[in-house]
């Protein structure tokens, strides 16, 4: 066990996704059904997320290398500026600023018997000096108040069950869950669950 009680369990990225009924590839199905326009916008938020697993969160250190590697890894090519924008927007977030200069790990799996299971990964997790707390990046845009509210309901079960996973692995009791909402040219909305 570590000092911090959690790198053992965020060594491992947990079992094969193609051993796990419900994690096949989700992205797959749902590029399947989704319009080129879903498909482009899905292939962003894919290539935002693994900019942001890799990129210094304290200074953005080659940011637009990642950007420009993931939008060809994603197939969207001509999309590095939305794409480094959305990074930004995370980097510019007072809660990423805070995990930088904390104890954080990024992509942390997650699996418990929450209702008939969850498992997933946690985008950004680190310690400060009340407990741990959860960062979900978010790419999702929204019209008003009302459409953001409806986003952050249809989050909250899994934030909720993120929240219980890390509480039953590290024994931790305050964990908070946030949702980070990304937006190009602005610092991210931040948004307690």
């Amino acid at each position: 066990m570590s000092t911090s009680g959690f790198e053992v369990h965020t060594t491992a990225h947990g079992p094969p996704a193609s051993t796990l009924p419900e994690c096949r590839d989700r992205g797959a199905q749902k590029r399947r059904r989704a319009g080129a326009g879903d498909h482009r916008r899905s292939a962003i938020g894919r290539a935002v997320h693994a900019v942001l697993q890799s990129v210094d969160l304290a200074t953005g250190a080659g940011l637009g290398d990642l950007c420009a590697g993931q939008a060809a890894a994603e197939g969207v090519l001509g999309r590095e500026d939305i794409i480094a924008a959305l990074c930004r927007s995370a980097l510019d977030s007072p809660l990423v600023a805070q995990a930088a200069r904390s104890e954080h790990w990024r992509e942390v799996y997650v699996g418990i018997p929450y209702g008939e299971g969850v498992q997933g990964y946690i985008d950004l997790l680190y310690r400060c000096e009340h407990g741990l707390v959860i960062v979900d990046y978010k790419t999702d845009s929204w019209r008003d108040a009302t459409d953001l509210d409806q986003k952050v309901a249809h989050y909250r079960v899994q934030l909720d069950a993120y929240r219980t996973a890390v509480r039953e692995i590290t024994g931790e009791t305050r964990v908070d869950a946030n949702l980070l909402f990304l937006t190009p040219g602005e610092p991210a909305r931040t948004v307690p669950v």
